[in-house]
């Protein structure tokens, strides 16, 4: 072996000579590097992966505003005849969490936000209609429906109703309070004229066509027109029979025979010789479902057994110059038991006043028969109990008087009566003159 090199082996021709060991800086140093470089490599791989999920969820060009779309678009839905046609709408800010579609779901972008559905505002202007009716006087059985339809406004369906409505004497009064309380119920309705109509829009769009007919107006009355005017149900209070014993016009008593106070009733009758009725309960075809109260005559009954309970009765209520029918609707259908009421009165020489319960009463066949002196009722005055309405149902009993000769009204105990008929009273031209029953021309056979 040869010691020249060391005793190392011999060095091939093309090998370098070796390297020397690196220093203990020198390694520190390449390691560093190692760490950099796999750092740089990590967050490239890290951001391939989240370019890529960025990429898989961004919206696409079939993935519009969030809302996956058809690739091709439905055709475009022509609107309804009754919805203008809007032109494109400039883009909207985002919504606020208040503008929803009425129900309580998100915001959806009509061209004017109802903020409730259509549908429900148009029972808004029903209950306006409705009233109006009242507050001018008139019954709702004064407007009637004439159509019915389905509308469509956007997605929203409503109906759309044409009316019809029967005033008297002209339409200012009825449209200036309309316009009053569609202020107060729907105040985004409006009231335009359209020919010889009047139309409700809510935010433009037709819910309401109404049509009035207007009748003649009220005719003068001819001389020695009169009207009674009487007030059932009497005798629970002392105080109300004395309001109404000093209005200024003769008001005739009809007094219940059972009730807490009917003879003393009676009492301020005698005292301001107001006329005064017995008004007798009578058996009403919902019985006994609907009670007409103690001393009641029923079909059941015989002859008897009828004028023994009328006897009664009569002698409850003291002074009566007449009688009329309380409740009856079965009753005074009935001629058996008719007649024996009528026969009954005829022998105390009372006159019966038919209050008309029932269209097909036999009250004035059986009296006439039995020659009792019969009259019958023209108008209830309170079947709403409004004080403008019963002003109107006394206005209705002006004409009636008017022009036929003589109309008797009929009223109950109730404050809103009593305040039409103070009011009524005070007006200074009454058409009619207001009597008693009995100075009304009796019903001829």
């Amino acid at each position: 072996m040869n010691e020249d090199n060391g005793g190392k082996l011999p060095l091939l021709p093309d090998e370098p000579p070796p390297a020397d060991p690196p220093s203990e800086g020198e390694d520190k140093a390449t390691r560093r590097r190692a760490w950099l470089w796999g750092g740089v490599a990590l967050g490239v791989v890290l951001a391939i992966i989240l370019a890529g999920m960025f990429l898989r969820d961004a919206p696409g060009p079939e993935q519009a505003n969030g809302i996956r779309m058809a690739a091709d678009p439905p055709p475009v839905r022509q609107p309804h005849p009754m919805a203008p046609v809007q032109p494109p709408a400039a883009p909207e800010a985002a919504p606020t969490p208040n503008q929803t579609n009425g129900n309580g779901g998100g915001y959806r972008g009509f061209e004017e936000t109802l903020g409730v559905p259509l549908e429900r505002m148009v029972r808004q202007v029903d209950y306006a209609l409705v009233e109006t009716l009242l507050f001018t006087g008139y019954s709702p059985q004064a407007m009637s429906i004439s159509e019915v339809r389905l509308e469509r406004y956007h997605d929203e369906q409503y109906h759309f109703q044409a009316l019809s409505i029967e005033l008297e004497g002209g339409t200012d009064r009825f449209l200036s309070a309309l316009t009053t309380a569609l202020g107060k119920w729907a105040p985004e309705a409006s009231l335009i004229r359209i020919g010889d109509a009047w139309q409700v829009t809510v935010v433009g769009q037709a819910t309401h066509l109404l049509k009035f007919h207007v009748v003649a107006p009220e005719l003068e009355a001819p001389e020695g027109g009169r009207l009674s005017v009487v007030i059932d149900d009497l005798g629970r209070s002392v105080r109300f029979a004395n309001h109404l014993a000093e209005l200024p016009f003769p008001v005739t008593f009809s007094v219940l025979p059972y009730e807490p106070h009917s003879a003393e009733v009676a009492q301020v009758a005698a005292r301001d010789r107001i006329e005064l009725l017995l008004h007798l309960p009578m058996e009403p075809k919902a019985y006994p479902e609907v009670n007409p109260g103690q001393g009641a005559l029923f079909t059941t009954m015989g002859p008897d057994e009828i004028r023994q309970v009328l006897t009664t009765n009569l002698e409850r209520v003291p002074g009566a110059a007449g009688v009329n029918n309380h409740m009856g609707s079965k009753f005074t259908q009935t001629s058996k038991a008719m007649a024996v009421v009528m026969q009954t009165l005829k022998g105390r020489n009372m006159f019966f006043l038919d209050s008309l319960t029932a269209p097909r009463s036999v009250g004035a066949r059986e009296g006439l028969a039995a020659g009792l002196s019969v009259y019958k009722r023209n108008v209830f005055l309170d079947n709403i109990r409004d004080t403008n309405a019963i002003l109107r149902q006394l206005e209705k009993a002006e004409r009636i008087a008017a022009t036929t000769g003589q109309a008797v009204a009929i009223g109950h105990p109730y404050p809103e009566t009593l305040a039409a008929l103070k009011t009524w009273g005070e007006r200074q031209n009454r058409t009619v003159r207001v009597v008693p029953v009995r100075e009304l021309k009796p019903l001829q056979p």
